[in-house]
């Protein structure tokens, strides 16, 4: 009689290992939830007062080792999980873990970035952004551009109509999921912010519930209108643009034209070896530093997914070379593209 007992929980404990071999997405009501689907989905976490929000944790950079997460606990996890029930979240990444019912998510939005150590089908997790109550959602519920906003002299300007927010990663801008935030076109001069009222073609942005600026993302739209930061056009810039450095780096330009194919703008860019040559050469430098800045034309390259910078006369060619060979130019020392030239090839080839 005790041996069958022995042997009865022994067959119990190999059929409980033998299922959690499988994936339990085929198990329980959060079936429909495929977390491996989610990627630049707005989600937020479900609110469950007996299970609480488990294993969430403050992300850390250093926990991404050789370009993998390790599956293990890491420091800075929150000791007050309550107040991410209000907020919502774009998922960043999904990334498989040793056992298949097992995922590391990556959560972010303005002010947080997370690491959510996910279940697979377990339920009271995460919940999208269209199935949570309005009323606790921090974002607003309205996603319409109003025309009478647009001042008059910009409504023949380029207009993407990109749903407005902020677009936190590449990822989230392909897929045009906004994380929504009320946010404000601002010019800073040293400490000073001041509030812009049309649409610039360079300023930064503000969280107008904080007046932080907004930093650390891809892309804003606002009214409409398409912002690269700064940042991210160096961050994503083509190998041929390796030395191509800005001033600041949480500075926005707006798209000014596009296409299916490529979305142009222009902006102050510097060669980061000229610069720091500059830098060091005390107050004659600190002049010949400031004039190193040029305006140039860049393009978004849909397809190649990079920015190409267009810093010379021979960096332009290149471009030339693949989309319009009859105009390749006749290059001079280090002579740069004439912008209105750039600028009708872009209406042509968009």
């Amino acid at each position: 009689m005790f041996q069958s007992i022995i042997m009865f929980q022994s067959i119990q404990l190999k059929l409980f290992f033998f299922i959690m071999m499988f994936p339990i997405s085929s198990i329980g009501q959060n079936q429909a939830f495929d977390i491996d689907k989610k990627v630049g989905t707005l989600v937020s976490f479900a609110d469950n007062e007996k299970k609480g929000i488990p294993n969430v944790y403050v992300y850390n950079s250093a926990y991404k080792m050789s370009g993998k997460y390790r599956y293990k606990s890491i420091g800075g996890q929150l000791s007050s999980k309550s107040h991410l029930l209000a907020k919502t979240f774009i998922v960043e990444e999904v990334i498989p873990c040793k056992f298949n019912y097992k995922r590391i998510v990556v959560l972010s939005n303005e002010n947080t970035k997370l690491i959510y150590d996910y279940t697979v089908g377990s339920p009271y997790q995460l919940i999208e952004a269209n199935d949570i109550p309005n009323e606790n959602l921090n974002v607003r519920t309205t996603d319409l551009i109003n025309e009478n906003v647009i001042p008059a002299s910009f409504k023949g300007e380029f207009r993407p109509n990109y749903p407005d927010g902020i677009y936190l990663s590449k990822e989230s801008f392909k897929l045009k999921t906004p994380q929504k935030s009320e946010i404000i076109p601002v010019l800073r001069k040293g400490r000073s912010v001041i509030q812009i009222d049309s649409i610039p073609q360079v300023c930064d942005f503000i969280y107008v519930s904080s007046n932080d600026i907004v930093t650390n993302c891809f892309a804003v739209s606002y009214r409409g209108f398409l912002y690269f930061r700064s940042g991210v056009m160096v961050k994503y810039k083509s190998k041929n643009d390796k030395a191509e450095s800005v001033r600041e780096a949480n500075t926005f330009a707006r798209v000014i034209m596009g296409g299916e194919h490529f979305y142009y703008t222009e902006y102050e860019f510097v060669n980061q070896w000229s610069a720091g040559l500059a830098a060091n050469a005390g107050a004659v430098g600190s002049a010949m530093y400031n004039g190193l800045y040029d305006q140039k034309g860049v393009v978004w390259d849909f397809k190649k997914e990079e920015f190409d910078i267009f810093k010379s006369c021979k960096n332009y060619n290149l471009f030339l070379e693949v989309h319009d060979k009859s105009n390749i130019k006749n290059c001079k020392g280090g002579s740069r593209p004439n912008l209105n030239d750039v600028r009708s090839l872009i209406k042509r080839i968009k």
